[in-house]
């Protein structure tokens, strides 16, 4: 049986914080969060990541990102594009120069979230060590195949390799040292 605290992104509530990171991904969803974000004041800019690798027609996953947030009101000044990404990692390697460039003093973040992907906010820690707190604002990535969300309680007829997979992801990081981050009421904090 999978540990789903292991994996689990979720650590309490979002509060404002200086930047939205979107992580890479085909899921349209997290342009909505990340949207609603936006218009909750919860940050005043938006940094979509993910290229195109994994995209069947080759459309970048932070460019389409874009353009639902443009379509859902966002102004384009309030969006950093990070369109050469293929990987978490990338995500935040390629992203933090863009928003060191359009955002000073970056303190906070909320990352925008698959609930099982808790490996992105670790991986956003490791590479950012002046962020004091993330938080994680996360959502129920769409199974196209069984054509139903992938939720934390149907995850073992929905999303099961994917889960297992992220587990084993974070089990490898927590074997190489990494810190895993402690998980608070109001957002992810650094254990050390």
């Amino acid at each position: 049986m999978t540990d789903l605290n292991l994996i689990d992104s979720h650590a309490g509530e979002v509060h404002p914080a200086d930047v939205i990171l979107v992580f890479g991904t085909r899921h349209w969803n997290a342009a909505e969060v990340a949207a609603e974000l936006y218009f909750s004041d919860y940050a005043p800019m938006i940094v979509t990541t993910g290229g195109p690798k994994r995209h069947p027609r080759g459309a970048s996953e932070a460019v389409q990102h874009q353009q639902l947030l443009l379509s859902a009101g966002v102004p384009a000044e309030a969006i950093i594009v990070e369109s050469r990404s293929s990987t978490t990692p990338e995500n935040v390697t390629m992203a933090l120069p863009l928003i060191a460039d359009s955002v000073s003093n970056v303190r906070s973040v909320i990352a925008v979230v698959k609930w099982c992907h808790r490996r992105a906010v670790v991986t956003l820690a490791a590479h950012a060590p002046w962020i004091e707190r993330i938080y994680a604002a996360d959502y129920e990535p769409f199974n196209a195949q069984k054509r139903v969300a992938a939720t934390r309680s149907n995850w073992q007829d929905t999303y099961q390799e994917r889960v297992e997979r992220e587990r084993r992801y974070m089990q490898e990081l927590a074997s190489n040292g990494l810190d895993l981050l402690q998980r608070t009421d109001s957002g992810w904090i650094r254990t050390v």
